[in-house]
């Protein structure tokens, strides 16, 4: 190649950067700066015009401008595989790499009502994101989605971090900061394996709202009582309300209900045992001064054997009534003083639960309890912070 030939590629390697700053304005733009470029390289196959050959560890086709965009492609072709800006990797290389140092490394905007301003497609990682400091991946809409993920059958969105949250959604609106929807299988996956699955905060509002049409949240965790499918705890990390592997329920408060009245509802309380409990009632006749009553064959095999107790209340005047007798399934009651009365009663039942006969209000200690992490934010503080957005120009 002789020195002027050279030049002439020089001349039109400056002349295709010139396009390329035209060409991000618009198509149109793009169309009028190739009549005024200095040189046009124009051909009609299938093959490049202008291409790059580097065997060294250099770029093949460099662009550069001091304002404008360095390379800019343009096509009219409408197949989906066509493109106005091509690369290629055979090996484990980057087939197309965008860096910078205060902008975007990579933008991509579609100007349609539809369609897709970034579509990516392969074995591998789709769309693949890394920053130091800012986010690896940013998408933005003004109405419709900032990033959609889609997968026929792995995941959709695949996000990782080592320090902090993999996803942080910010919805600075009325609007949700996550929308998850789902025709079949999971709307929404989150695992890790130390930490939280997924951490969702707000600053005013609902943390999370759920709806489901059979089942509105699912937690599950390993069998035991140091695991724990829910836990409820305050914005200091202190428990409220939390559910063991084995299905006990722990809580702090007091458990009230809505009972329904002529005049509106009413709110009552539960009672607390010191003991694990479980209590039936019902009546019986004496006869003659002496009844036989059998237990429920449901209520016997859900008590501690014959560990029970039995509340009497007669239905008439008697010398007294006691429990003379009592087994695994039932008890006698008596007159006393050898009356022979014949009336009805009433009786209470209160035993221990199957299984807890030696449990009588255990210590709780704090070490046994378990501890919800609390995010990860900035100097500590639980507060959702802001990220930090950057400017989307209009081209």
């Amino acid at each position: 190649m002789n020195g002027i030939t050279k030049r002439l590629c020089a001349v039109t390697a400056f002349s295709l950067g010139a396009t390329a700053a035209a060409a991000i304005a618009s198509p149109a733009l793009a169309q009028s700066a190739l009549h005024v470029v200095q040189s046009l390289v124009t051909c009609g196959t299938s093959r490049a015009c202008v291409s790059g050959n580097n065997t060294g560890s250099g770029a093949g086709v460099a662009g550069s401008s001091a304002n404008g965009n360095g390379v800019t492609g343009y096509t009219k072709a409408t197949l989906s595989e066509n493109a106005a800006v091509y690369g290629n990797s055979n090996g484990t290389a980057t087939g197309v790499y965008g860096e910078s140092s205060l902008g975007y490394g990579m933008r991509a905007k579609n100007r349609g009502s539809s369609g897709i301003g970034l579509g990516a497609v392969g074995g591998g990682f789709g769309v693949y994101g890394s920053s130091n400091r800012g986010g690896g991946v940013f998408g933005a809409s003004s109405s419709g989605t900032g990033v959609s993920a889609v997968s026929i059958a792995g995941y959709g969105l695949d996000a990782q971090s080592s320090t902090n949250a993999a996803i942080h959604a910010y919805n600075s609106t009325s609007g949700p900061a996550v929308a998850a929807l789902a025709t079949a299988g999971n709307a929404l996956y989150a695992n890790t394996s130390h930490g939280s699955g997924a951490m969702i905060t707000t600053n005013d509002g609902y943390g999370a709202d759920i709806y489901g049409t059979i089942v509105g949240i699912a937690g599950s965790a390993l069998a035991g009582t140091s695991t724990y499918p829910l836990l409820l705890t305050d914005s200091s990390g202190h428990n409220l309300f939390y559910v063991d592997g084995d299905g006990n329920v722990f809580y702090h408060g007091t458990i009230s209900g809505f009972l329904r009245t002529t005049r509106g509802n009413i709110r009552a309380y539960g009672a607390s045992s010191t003991t694990p409990s479980v209590e039936d009632v019902g009546s019986a006749e004496l006869r003659n001064g002496s009844a036989r009553v059998r237990l429920d064959p449901v209520f016997a095999r859900s008590i501690d054997g014959s560990t029970y107790h039995v509340f009497l209340t007669p239905g008439g005047d008697t010398r007294g009534l006691f429990v003379a007798e009592r087994d695994g399934d039932g008890f006698v009651v008596k007159e006393s003083q050898g009356g022979r009365s014949s009336i009805t009663f009433d009786y209470r039942i209160v035993a221990t639960q199957s299984g807890h006969k030696t449990d009588r209000m255990a210590f709780a200690s704090p070490n046994a309890m378990p501890k919800a992490p609390l995010p990860k934010l900035q100097a500590g503080v639980r507060k959702l912070l802001k990220p930090v957005v950057p400017a989307v120009p209009n081209p």
